[in-house]
């Protein structure tokens, strides 16, 4: 199971790689706009967002693993 998500995991990635130069993370202050961060940039602007989501995953796979019983055979 853990190769095939680290798989996953690969061919995200690299689906990735070719947006990301697209992407513009910017701010509108009235009338201007602002570019914060530009490509790859934004993953740096963003780590709190990616941490928050881990941990989220994290905390939602342990609550489901104490609240669902286990089956016993």
């Amino acid at each position: 199971m853990c190769v095939l998500i680290a798989l996953l995991m690969a061919v995200v990635f690299y689906a990735l790689l070719g947006k990301m130069d697209f992407w513009v993370l910017s701010e509108r202050f009235d009338s201007q706009q602002v570019v914060v961060a530009e490509q790859w940039q934004i993953v740096y602007e963003l780590w709190p967002l990616w941490l928050f989501a881990f941990l989220g995953g994290i905390l939602f796979v342990l609550l489901m693993m104490k609240l669902v019983p286990a089956k016993e055979e």
